[in-house]
């Protein structure tokens, strides 16, 4: 949570020297939370299995991120590719729900 106050407080500020700014602050944001997301992953693979979901989401976050800062003069392509950014993680954070939900017996 804090890392996101941060992040929209960054880009916000980032704002006022254009959009490039902007998608620079958001792609330094992707990599630190998907270098997160990665590192907890796979720490937590063997306690608790079901971690892949998390372990793709974050190693494509990292990418993403460096991605966003190399396109980042290109606003077009920049803005374009967070549609796909959030929809991946969209399916990554579902397929980690129900890999981690708890199965119903009965």
């Amino acid at each position: 949570m804090v890392i996101g106050i941060f992040t929209a407080v960054g880009v916000a500020l980032a704002l006022q020297n254009g959009v490039p700014a902007a998608l620079m602050v958001f792609g330094v944001w992707a990599i630190v939370t998907g270098l997160i997301q990665l590192v907890l992953g796979l720490q937590r693979r063997r306690e608790l299995g079901g971690q892949w979901p998390m372990i793709l989401s974050g190693g494509q976050s990292m990418l993403a991120g460096g991605a966003f800062i190399l396109l980042a003069h290109s606003p077009t392509m920049g803005i374009n590719s967070l549609v796909g950014y959030s929809a991946f993680g969209a399916f990554y954070y579902l397929i980690s729900a129900i890999r981690l939900s708890p199965m119903k017996k009965g």
